[in-house]
């Protein structure tokens, strides 16, 4: 459901970094080193089962995944009540201020069982924005898209994948969706902003729905590929905006060598097309597929 945060709480600065000391030394259990600058320490961090935790001076930086931290992994489901009981944990280690710890960044999304393949090669854009390929290692394997705009990073990937080559784990195939969120941006916008700006935000249903929502609404704008047949009655501008509009690497050409008017008539036209050859069946199915997915995660809250 949620995963990948970066929360900041404040703290009072331990004596040791009052100090400035150059060796290690433990702080609410974690064992604590420094990094250097110049000859400086510039900040001391630690390690705390999967999370990695930082201090500069009075603020406190947790970062990473949840997930990981709870169950080890997270190529599985995340349920609303587990996440409950890790910020009970978190509160337990860091004291009752990580609850009104800031949430920078976040992520949210799900893990569907099914075979990633399938869907990564007909995912296209993402409303008006073209996908770009997600690679991995020396051999540059694609296995997922993405779209990343200025505060926020749209991905869908194969999980089962990135698990064997990250983890070497074995799983079922899975397809992962994720949004990630640049909170501190999405928090001060006038249309729709998210209500999360603390960690004690997350424990409040209304809230968690309305980022779940945000979610669900970009699922909704991916855009399939299908087949654009050049028709016996198509003109010859339809042809070349069937032609040039649908392939990212002669669509950039368009827009670079054309005037902006003629790029907005092409992709306004292209989009009209698009409504005539569109399969809105797979949409639906997946748009389905993540709301059932995030349902069923959000009623199996109760703190075990």
């Amino acid at each position: 459901m949620i995963d990948d945060l970066v929360v900041e709480m404040q703290i009072t600065p331990p004596q040791e970094v009052l100090r400035e000391i150059h060796g290690t030394f433990e702080y609410c259990g974690v064992i604590f080193q420094p990094k250097f600058r110049m000859g400086r320490v510039t900040k001391y961090y630690g390690n705390l089962k999967n999370l990695l935790v930082e201090i500069l001076y009075d603020k406190l930086f947790i970062r990473n995944s949840w997930h990981k931290y709870y169950h080890g992994n997270n190529h599985g489901d995340f349920t609303y009540g587990e996440i409950k009981q890790t910020i009970q944990l978190l509160t337990g280690r860091f004291g009752k201020g990580f609850l009104e710890a800031k949430i920078k960044k976040m992520a949210v999304g799900c893990n569907l069982p099914m075979d990633a393949g399938n869907i990564i090669i007909k995912c296209l854009a993402l409303g008006p924005d073209i996908f770009q390929d997600m690679k991995f290692g020396n051999k540059h394997r694609t296995y997922g898209k993405y779209i990343k705009k200025t505060h926020s990073k749209f991905k869908v990937y194969n999980k089962q994948w990135e698990v064997k080559e990250h983890d070497r784990q074995k799983i079922t195939p899975t397809l992962r969706l994720e949004l990630e969120l640049n909170m501190i941006a999405v928090q001060a916008r006038k249309i729709n902003p998210i209500p999360l700006m603390y960690v004690k935000d997350l424990l409040d249903d209304f809230r968690i729905c309305s980022l779940l929502d945000v979610f669900l609404e970009k699922v909704q704008q991916v855009v399939f590929d299908y087949d654009m047949p050049i028709e016996k009655h198509d003109i010859f501008k339809d042809v070349e905006i069937k032609v040039f509009m649908k392939d990212p690497v002669l669509r950039k050409l368009v827009k670079d060598r054309t005037t902006p008017k003629t790029y907005r008539q092409w992709a306004k036209r292209y989009e009209e097309l698009k409504e005539l050859y569109a399969e809105k069946g797979e949409i639906t199915k997946l748009v389905k597929m993540c709301e059932e997915n995030l349902v069923q995660l959000l009623r199996l809250n109760q703190l075990v």
